[in-house]
Order: structure tokens, then C-alpha cells, then sequence
């Protein structure tokens, strides 16, 4: 803002000081943390990540699970052959996201 704009508005550079430096509290990092299913116990995942709302990609969690190896084009072809599938297109891929100011569905 040029100086005799600024006259007008009282206060405001204190308060746009202050929000730049809260706004580190807000920071996401550009990288995400990887942690092993088997190192993460739960008093860890939440003081570390949920109470800090830092997030998190949790790997080798359902390696376990049945449809890790039962669930392929074929299966899910097969069983669900009789019912209606709708599909979520959008530009970038994030379906229930809002893009330009567009709501995707």
C-alpha cells in the first residue's frame, strides 16, 4: 500500500505483521513424512501428527488385508457387473473439489 493509503488504516501493518508470523504455525511442509505401520504406536501418531495437524503417510498398514491381492480390474469386473458405478471426472483428478472457484462433483 503507498504511505497516504496507509494513514487510513490504522494498525494494519502491526496486524499483517503478526498474521505472517501466525501464519507459520499454519505451515504445511513440501514433503511428507513416511512412517512405518509397525513403528507407530497410537500416543505417537497423535502427539506427533494429529494434535499438530502435520500430516502423515502411513505405509505397510494393509499389506494384510484380503483385497490387496483379491481386488484387480477382473475381480471387481465380475462383482460388480450388475450394479450402476458412477465416476467422478474432473480436471486434476479430485472429485468433491473446488477448482477456480468450481465445484466439482
Amino acid at each position: 500500500l503507498q504511505d497516504h493509503k496507509m494513514a487510513s488504516f490504522p494498525g494494519l501493518v502491526e496486524m499483517l505483521t503478526e498474521m505472517s508470523f501466525s501464519a507459520r504455525d499454519l505451515f504445511v511442509p513440501s514433503t511428507v513424512q513416511r512412517i512405518s505401520m509397525e513403528n507407530l504406536d497410537s500416543l505417537t501418531f497423535y502427539r506427533d501428527y494429529v494434535s499438530k495437524s502435520v500430516p502423515v503417510i502411513i505405509t505397510d498398514a494393509i499389506s494384510h488385508w484380503d483385497a490387496i491381492q483379491k481386488w484387480n480390474k477382473e475381480y471387481l469386473k465380475e462383482a460388480l457387473k450388475d450394479s450402476k458405478v458412477s465416476v467422478s471426472v474432473t480436471p486434476n483428478g479430485r472429485a468433491d473439489a473446488i477448482v477456480d472457484d468450481k465445484f466439482f462433483v
